[in-house]
């Protein structure tokens, strides 16, 4: 069973946060994200709409990087040399958004995938985007 992990980029201030838990209070509706492991500090989503959550593909690159949803992978397709997709979860699994056609599954290329960036933060590494 994989690990269920998380990550956050706070658009507004443009920083990846590390995401330690998730609370869901039921009677109020509020989403917290708590950092440093301290249940007293969060973000509440309901009022900072800034705030992407990345969850984790629980796959590690060929560096042993682990993999998230937003990550952006550098690969060897067979028939088209490197590429370079993000990472997208699709039809109930982690893909690459190799064309409109066709999305290669992230478990089948991770060991010889490399992050080399995220949505937030390396944009322009997505040709055509």
């Amino acid at each position: 069973m994989r690990e269920i992990k998380f990550r956050a980029y706070d658009t507004y201030t443009k920083t990846m946060l590390p995401v330690v838990d998730i609370i869901k209070f039921t009677k109020s509706e509020d989403l917290y994200i708590t950092q440093d492991g301290a249940y007293g500090v969060g973000i509440n989503i309901q009022y900072q709409p800034y705030i992407e959550l990345m969850q984790y593909t629980g796959l590690k690159d060929k560096n042993g990087t682990e993999i998230y949803e937003g990550d952006i992978l550098k690969y060897m397709a067979i028939a088209d040399g490197e590429q370079i997709d993000k990472v997208i979860f699709d039809r109930g699994t982690y893909v690459v958004d190799y064309s409109e056609d066709y999305k290669q599954p992230v478990n089948e290329i991770n060991h010889c995938a490399e992050v080399i960036g995220n949505i937030y933060d390396n944009p322009e590494l997505l040709k055509g985007e």
